[in-house]
């Protein structure tokens, strides 16, 4: 994220008139205003990794992913539980493994909860689901993933 006043990197954020700016070291205001140090929150609003439905915020996958590589991630694994190719059903284990430990979630999918566009790909759905949840214990989010959401048909 660049300094709103240059192009250095910015390291904290200013609350002025209502709106928030984000400046380098050089650009921190010295009377009056609010500065604080920008967060991975901060971080996350701003590359759009935050989903807003109906008030409640969920983050995207592609910002767990972005939040557990900056946490030191260093691999997934998964495992297909359980699958029933009749009922469409899929069952997926995922594992992470980083600095902060391993941490381990489930996820599943069938053809319903997908929705109509990515119903056939329910398998890959219940991965998506599984290293979501995964990713949220490894780096702490308590914030629910959009993707671990049934869709709406």
């Amino acid at each position: 994220m660049k300094c709103c006043k240059c192009s250095n990197v910015a390291e904290y954020k200013v609350a002025l008139n209502g709106r928030t700016y984000f400046v380098c070291e050089d650009h921190i205001p010295t009377q009056g205003d609010s500065c604080e140090p920008i967060t991975d929150l901060d971080m996350l609003r701003s590359n759009k990794h935050i989903a807003n439905l109906q008030g409640k915020e969920y983050i995207l996958f592609a910002g767990l992913l972005w939040l557990a590589h900056r946490n030191g991630l260093k691999s997934i694994e998964t495992t297909i539980i359980e699958h029933d190719r009749e009922t469409g059903f899929c069952l997926v284990k995922a594992r992470v493994f980083g600095e902060r430990g391993e941490y381990q979630a489930y996820g599943d999918a069938d053809q319903i909860t997908c929705g109509k566009k990515v119903a056939a790909a329910y398998i890959r759905m219940s991965e998506t689901r599984a290293v979501a949840r995964a990713l949220r214990f490894y780096t702490g989010t308590g914030m629910t993933a959009l993707e671990e959401l049934p869709n709406e048909r």
